[in-house]
């Protein structure tokens, strides 16, 4: 896990950035860094405690960022 320049939490993966949006109870939701600027809908849960990763949505309507 990396930070984002304003301090955020960032994930890396595939060549693509995902902020995290939400912690609750032991799931961490992170949302594609390119949500807000062109409606990106792909998303990533997390568990913690574990590696375990839930693919939400592996959909990016955009080539990888990174």
């Amino acid at each position: 896990m990396e930070t984002g320049t304003k301090g955020r939490p960032k994930l890396v993966m595939g060549g693509y950035a995902f902020f995290r949006n939400n912690c609750a109870r032991n799931k961490t939701y992170w949302l594609c860094s390119k949500n807000r600027t062109i409606k990106c809908k792909a998303r990533i849960i997390t568990l913690d405690g574990s590696a375990g990763m839930i693919l939400k949505n592996q959909n990016h309507n955009h080539p990888p960022t990174e």
